[in-house]
């Protein structure tokens, strides 16, 4: 499911994919950091953390959470986004002011922040218990 213009349902549970990041592999360009930021949710759980990276949640102020990621060095930058893909779970909290944005910053000849809105992403739901 696409999360375009999508809000999620209240308490439901979704896992997070990320669009395809075309890095450039000849100039050895990375992923060095990610972060998320969810506006009315909660950053429910995370079932992968890469080799050597550092990971902080900074919980609610004032309804959005944050999700902090880096290699903790150069051998540990990512070449694709793909490890992340399904690795945070996110619940929904408020529908009408549900949002997830992501910021992808890479390393390389030239370093590059790349946002993604809400309608980039994809959010997968999880089964209720």
């Amino acid at each position: 499911m696409s999360a375009a213009g999508y809000a999620g349902e209240p308490f439901q549970v979704y896992k997070l994919y990320f669009p395809k990041i075309n890095l450039d592999k000849e100039n050895l360009e990375r992923i060095d950091e990610i972060h998320l930021k969810v506006a009315c949710g909660h950053i429910e759980a995370i079932k992968k953390i890469p080799d050597d990276w550092n990971i902080e949640i900074v919980r609610a102020i004032s309804a959005v959470e944050e999700f902090h990621s880096s290699a903790g060095h150069g051998g540990a930058m990512l070449t694709s986004i793909d490890v992340m893909n399904g690795s945070l779970y996110i619940k929904v909290g408020e529908k009408k002011c549900f949002d997830v944005t992501a910021s992808i910053i890479t390393s390389g000849p030239k370093m590059q922040q790349i946002d993604l809105p809400l309608s980039k992403l994809n959010l997968k739901p999880q089964k209720q218990k």
